[in-house]
């Protein structure tokens, strides 16, 4: 999650029956049944992105300890041979400061796993669905994590232009929780610009899960039970509030106010 909203995340995560495991700069380490990592991508209002954490290991700090952190990982549980895996990573203060070289090191690993070492590739791009495996390294302990959202949690999909440095959604749903807003006084946003805090604050109040127009990775993946997320989509839409509130909006720029407009109506 973004820097500052750990705690609603964890809160968030509470709220579906998780059990916390432990709270870092950004991250919040949680456990559960493999259900409660679908709601957490539906109804996540502050997180950026939900990773099942693979392995993990502490004094990771040479390429070959490394390269078998990964390789121990029983990948075909998670992945398809035939579809692409893209490598990413992040390095704060370890002695793998290298992205770059973490990235590979980290392919390769799945891909000789993958393949029983037989020098076959794995897909690079094709129209299959795509598996992103995250190296976070903090210090010199490292966490091998897959993505099970796809695109940042804080893309709801009903915004279709923002115009300059637009505010997140994520960050917008922070603001309206923190706010303390009382649904039955009117909430007031005068510098709407695309209309983003305004259109969460409505979300936020009518019970809208966040995720509920958008698509998410595991969607293709055989993680869950089958039917189980369709079930868990409509299960959200029951949970809707009907009851109207009173949200004004308002911008001195008419042609920001336009896409305010348009993107309240797509919401």
């Amino acid at each position: 999650t973004s820097a500052g909203l750990e705690a609603i995340a964890k809160n968030e995560i509470i709220k579906q029956w998780g059990t916390i495991v432990e709270v870092k700069d950004r991250l919040v380490f949680f456990e559960g049944e493999i259900e409660l990592m679908a709601k957490i991508n539906l109804w996540s209002r502050v997180g950026n992105k939900v990773y099942i954490v693979l392995n993990e290991g502490k004094n990771v700090n040479d390429f070959d300890t490394l390269y078998d952190l990964v390789y121990s990982v029983n990948w075909k549980k998670y992945i398809n041979r035939y579809y692409p895996v893209i490598a990413k990573a992040t390095s704060i203060k370890s002695s793998l400061s290298s992205t770059p070289a973490i990235q590979k090191i980290t392919k390769k690993a799945i891909v000789d796993k993958m393949t029983n070492k037989s020098g076959q590739n794995m897909p690079e791009e094709n129209d299959k669905p795509i598996f992103e495996v995250f190296s976070f390294f903090i210090e010199d302990s490292a966490y091998i994590l897959l993505n099970t959202s796809g695109e940042t949690l804080y893309k709801r999909g009903y915004r279709a232009d923002s115009g300059e440095a637009p505010i997140k959604e994520s960050l917008a749903a922070a603001l309206v929780i923190l706010s303390n807003w009382k649904y039955s006084e009117n909430f007031y946003d005068f510098t709407c610009w695309s209309g983003t805090i305004a259109i969460e604050a409505v979300m936020f109040a009518r019970n809208i899960p966040p995720g509920l127009y958008r698509y998410f990775s595991f969607e293709n993946w055989d993680l869950l039970p089958k039917g189980y997320f369709q079930d868990l989509r409509e299960e959200a839409k029951a949970k809707i509030f009907p009851k109207k509130y009173n949200v004004i909006a308002s911008d001195i720029d008419e042609e920001v106010l336009e896409k305010a407009r348009i993107n309240a109506k797509n919401a």
